[in-house]
């Protein structure tokens, strides 16, 4: 809370300093005007830290969604922060390359909702849909994304000539 006093009617300019690593909204330096009709505005100023998230891509053996002792990181898969949900990579999207040890940060981020999007990589699929991310001030999250190796089902499709169920040769 702040009040400024004796102040002469007319136009004043506002500021605030800002920390490092916060953003003000609106900005930190705004002109108030002070007259006869409105001699006790109000002018108000919030402000957010930026936020992260950060994990580990695994190969989830069990498909748990847990990552268990013996669970290998992946290094060199993509993961996206999808600020319009098309499940693309776009301009102006963030993307990471998760390090040797499977590792990926996202740093600096603004209040929005986004969807962190696993993109695992050749002979793996995102054991999970997009997550739904929504930073809160100052927030770090900590979501390590599995990946699994795809399932394979096979057969054949047959004219069961005597209705028993079996493919007689």
């Amino acid at each position: 809370r702040y009040t400024l006093t004796g102040l002469a009617l007319g136009t004043h300019r506002v500021a605030v300093l800002v920390p490092a690593g916060w953003t003000m909204t609106p900005a930190p330096s705004v002109a108030v005007s002070l007259s006869a009709e409105a001699p006790e505005p109000t002018q108000n100023f919030g402000a957010f830290a930026l936020a992260s998230v950060a994990g580990t891509v695994y190969e989830d053996g069990n498909a748990n969604g847990v990552r268990d002792a013996g669970e290998q990181a992946l290094a060199g898969r993509q993961v996206l922060l999808d600020a319009n949900a098309n499940g693309q990579v776009d301009d102006g999207e963030a993307t990471a390359i998760t390090d040797s040890e499977g590792r990926y940060l996202f740093s600096n981020l603004a209040p929005a909702t986004l969807r962190l999007v696993l993109f695992a990589g050749d002979e793996h699929l995102a054991l999970a849909t997009p997550l739904v991310y929504a930073p809160k001030s100052g927030e770090t999250l900590q979501r390590d994304l599995a990946a699994v190796r795809p399932s394979v089902i096979t057969g054949q499709k047959y004219e069961d000539f005597n209705g028993n169920g079996q493919r007689d040769e």
